[in-house]
């Protein structure tokens, strides 16, 4: 070449970075009933550092497995979509990479709603029968005891008995028929 420039030729590599590790699954900590076609969805964020996004999903009492929605940097999503006071539902939660979508944990571990329904005993005496399971968020909290709420209307909630912790249901025989609760 002349006026004493240099050509010189080199190999070149193209690098794309591209993340392939799947997030670690979040844990999540309960679900809460929170009106007749609302639940509230809470976990502990995936211990992987980059997750971005929280994919949370319905199981139907059929099984019918549903998209409910995507939290974006949170641990808790409002499902008000659920008609709870009908049927039981479960829930997972899935993790997804903030890098690349494709990479998805594995689900979570799936807890329920409680379906609650009010029965009739030989006799005609109409009794609630409430079953719980004992929320993981519990674990880490010196819980001593349940309180058991209950609300006619909707908006006055009323607290008819506290439980020992150790139990895990509750009969309330001061219901009565053709009422909802």
């Amino acid at each position: 070449l002349s006026n004493n420039a240099y050509f010189s030729l080199s190999d070149s590599v193209r690098v794309i970075p591209y993340d392939t590790i799947k997030p670690v699954a979040p844990l999540l900590k309960y679900v809460s009933v929170t009106s007749s076609n609302s639940v509230k969805v809470k976990w502990d964020l995936s211990a992987s550092g980059d997750v971005k996004f929280y994919e949370v999903h319905r199981i139907s009492p059929t099984g019918t497995d549903s998209y409910v929605g995507t939290a974006v940097y949170t641990d808790t999503l409002i499902d008000n979509s659920a008609p709870v006071q009908l049927n039981s539902y479960c829930y997972y939660v899935i993790a997804i990479d903030s890098c690349n979508g494709v990479n998805r944990s594995p689900k979570s571990n799936t807890l329920c709603t409680e379906d609650m329904q009010v029965v009739v005993t030989p006799g005609c005496v109409p009794l609630s029968h409430i079953r719980w399971t004992k929320c993981k968020a519990f674990d880490e909290l010196p819980v001593q005891e349940f309180e058991v709420w209950r609300t006619v209307d909707g908006v006055t909630w009323n607290m008819i008995r506290k439980v020992p912790a150790t139990d895990t249901a509750y009969t309330d025989s001061t219901v009565s028929l053709a009422k909802t609760y």
